[in-house]
């Protein structure tokens, strides 16, 4: 999956490098209706493969959301909020059919916390981007904080106080 996904951000880099080469061809004398072309292709092409590389990505999220309910022992706490279903699992988080893996080749969890005053669990996350994205804060119900707690830290290597 990786690898096309590769190969659909190649596609997309050079149909966009399409649309800016043909308005540059459609400005030079005579060659209009070639440049037009040239960028209708290449922004055709564009969003076929924005399409693809955003049907790749929710495949790939759905596959490991697939995987974790498959597997219920991954799975730390299950609740659903107003917004959508959370799932903590020992692999990530998932907030509806959006998943935050804790170890992939392109994103980590830097850091784990869950503060007992506002009742969240606070994730934060290193990504081979230069632009990480920003915490999450995803608020506990109380049946479930004692097993948050518990998987806290053990991930962060501190015993419980509780």
């Amino acid at each position: 999956m990786l690898l096309r996904l590769v190969l659909w951000t190649i596609v997309l880099l050079a149909a966009l490098t399409a649309v800016i080469a043909g308005v540059a061809i459609a400005a030079s004398e005579g060659a209009l209706a070639f440049g037009v072309a040239v960028a209708i292709l290449g922004l055709t092409l564009s969003a076929l493969a924005l399409a693809r590389m955003i049907h790749l990505n929710r495949a790939y999220q759905d596959q490991h959301r697939q995987a974790v309910l498959d597997h219920p022992s991954e799975i730390i706490a299950r609740w659903t909020t107003a917004k959508h279903e959370v799932i903590l699992a020992e692999r990530g988080l998932f907030l509806g059919r959006d998943y935050l893996p804790f170890n992939a080749a392109y994103q980590r969890l830097r850091a784990l916390s869950l503060d007992a005053g506002d009742e969240r669990l606070h994730l934060d996350f290193d990504t081979v981007a230069d632009v990480d994205p920003p915490p999450v804060a995803v608020p506990i119900p109380a049946e479930h904080r004692a097993a948050v707690r518990a998987f806290v830290d053990h991930v962060t290597g501190r015993r419980s106080a509780e």
